[in-house]
């Protein structure tokens, strides 16, 4: 006779689990980190004339290539601001080291550490797991 099997949560639940398809989307999410801020830094070069705010901005009937890039400035910046603001929010002391291994594929947590991350990597992952958790209410994935 085959045993039953339970539908427990397994012994590696926390508080801050996410199923792993919302995990990777997440991930992805946060790996556009960088290239939010290249293209940032692209339209902003294409503005320097101009300044431009979300409560300024607005569309007309007609195409304005100016708005278009205003407001496509401020989307990025809302994008950047939500990642940036919950690093903050989670670990205010540690978020710069959060928001570069989170954002950077290649930066293994043992090159944080010989950078002079200064915590553990046990309290590392916890802040990730964390992290990806509130982001993940964030986003409204």
């Amino acid at each position: 006779m085959r045993k039953k099997v339970s539908r427990q949560k397994p012994k590696w639940y926390d508080k801050y689990w996410l199923e792993p398809e919302y995990k990777k989307l997440v991930i992805a999410w946060c790996r556009c980190y960088k290239s939010w801020k290249y293209r940032l830094m692209d339209l902003r070069n294409a503005l320097r004339a101009i300044e431009y705010k979300e409560d300024i901005v607005q569309t007309s009937g007609d195409y304005n290539q100016t708005e278009d890039i205003a407001l496509k400035c401020v989307e990025l910046e809302k994008k950047l601001d939500i990642l940036e603001g919950t690093a903050k929010e989670v670990a205010p002391d540690l978020y710069f080291w959060l928001i570069k291994g989170v954002t950077d594929e290649y930066v293994t947590v043992s090159e944080l550490m010989q950078q002079g991350m200064p915590c553990s990597r046990n309290t590392y992952s916890r802040l990730t797991d964390k992290f990806y958790y509130v982001l993940s209410k964030r986003i409204e994935i």
